[in-house]
């Protein structure tokens, strides 16, 4: 027995061992980002921590057109990279609900996986190539779709999340331009007096990226998904992914034959979790009821009985596009509240002064709630499947939810098809 217990020691004193040494050999390799930069005066560069919160790594001043950041103990992740310099002759800008902004810094962006286990070195190239002449011609209005960033390293995860993140921006580049001349046909209608063409450019324009873009790129993503199934990369870009609920048997097919570390990763978990989700926020089921805050503190219970209809509107103060649908949300708010609509915002802020401002500065006459967590933390989002802002369900007042990301023309065009069904039974 004696000897049987001294074995059972040296076993265990061994596999202690080889679980220390592994872990050192996953974070303790030197990971290198390096790259050229146009000599610009005091340009920097920031590397943050996505699924943490966007937690700052490294901020480094790009010294002579290059940098070299050097990591130690790096997880394997989602990180943002930051260009930063001045701008020397900033734009004034005035928003759509009248605010008045002056640019800042210049700042272009991407998102590039790390591993240290498949790379250490990460090659960040801007494209296309640029000298610090060609840089003073950079305005506001063209950096983004001027200036790209791309990432180059031996790891294959890496490489696909940089192939997706960069056709995520060519299409982003399409809708502007393609916004852009849309702009110029509205704006002839106008002049012209053709209300009808104007009217048909504009309900074009506001949905482009929803109805028109978007889809075609996730359609895309899809295809590819189906090729890369023992990637990370594929379960994470699903548990993010805004059409779940639209292509729910396709992604549950490409996540039921995931192999090898894909199968395995918690980004599956995520996304089979966020697919769970879906069966009780999809059409017709009982919503859950949002929580949180208002904004004196006072903690908020819903109730759906109290209104015939209620629509749950998320969003964020530092988010335009919901600030830019809200002087259109309060029009159809006066419009039915008197006949039993509401409206209730859950907000996805985490700093109260900028929610309690932004409320006061968009006069938003409905209540609104928050638990002051972001996007991935929020109680909310996670019980209600939202990636992204803005979103809302409207529900009737058993709770059930009767239509899901309702805007402008299409939410009153439903309140006034339901009130009408409603007068016809009373």
């Amino acid at each position: 027995m004696a000897i049987y217990k001294l074995i059972m020691k040296f076993y265990y004193l061994i596999l202690l061992v080889l679980l220390i040494n592994s872990s050192c050999r996953q974070y303790n390799k030197e990971i290198v980002i390096q790259g050229n930069f146009p000599i610009v005066q005091n340009a920097t560069i920031k590397l943050t921590e996505l699924e943490n919160y966007n937690k700052t790594i490294k901020v480094d001043n790009i010294v002579n057109g290059k940098y070299n950041i050097k990591l130690k103990d790096t997880k394997p992740g989602f990180y943002s990279l930051q260009i930063s310099w001045p701008n020397l002759t900033p734009d004034t800008i005035v928003s759509p609900l009248g605010r008045t902004f002056t640019d800042g810094p210049f700042l272009i962006s991407t998102s590039l996986y790390i591993d240290p286990n498949e790379a250490q070195n990460y090659k960040i190239l801007i494209t296309p190539p640029q000298t610090s002449n060609s840089f003073r011609q950079l305005t506001s209005k063209n950096v983004f779709k001027n200036l790209s960033i791309r990432v180059e390293s031996t790891s294959s995860n890496s490489l696909l999340y940089d192939y997706f993140t960069s056709e995520f921006k060519k299409y982003q580049i399409y809708g502007m331009v393609l916004t852009d001349s849309l702009s110029v046909l509205r704006d002839s209608a106008l002049a012209n007096k053709d209300m009808s063409q104007y009217t048909s450019i504009s309900n074009r324009m506001r949905n482009l990226w929803k109805v028109e873009i978007l889809p075609k790129m996730l359609a895309e993503r899809r295809n590819l998904f189906y090729k890369n199934k023992n990637s990370i990369i594929v379960p994470y870009l699903i548990s993010i992914t805004t059409d779940l609920q639209d292509y729910f048997g396709e992604y549950s097919h490409i996540l039921n034959n995931l192999k090898g570390d894909a199968l395995n990763s918690d980004y599956n978990k995520a996304a089979l979790k966020r697919l769970s989700a879906l069966k009780s926020i999809g059409m017709y089921q009982v919503l859950p009821k949002p929580v949180g805050l208002e904004p004196n503190g006072r903690k908020y219970i819903f109730n759906p009985h109290n209104d015939k209809f209620t629509l749950i509107e998320f969003w964020a103060s530092w988010c335009p596009p919901c600030r830019a649908s809200n002087p259109s949300l309060i029009k159809i708010y006066n419009k039915y509240k008197s006949k039993g609509f509401n409206v209730l915002g859950v907000s996805l802020d985490t700093d109260i002064n900028n929610w309690k401002l932004a409320i006061r500065e968009d006069r938003l006459p409905w209540r609104n709630i928050s638990d002051l967590k972001n996007t991935e933390s929020s109680d909310n989002t996670n019980r209600f499947n939202v990636v992204e802002i803005p979103q809302n369900f409207l529900i009737d007042n058993k709770g059930r939810i009767i239509g899901i990301n309702l805007y402008d023309d299409e939410l009153q065009n439903m309140l006034q098809k339901l009130f009408s069904i409603n007068k016809k039974k009373n």
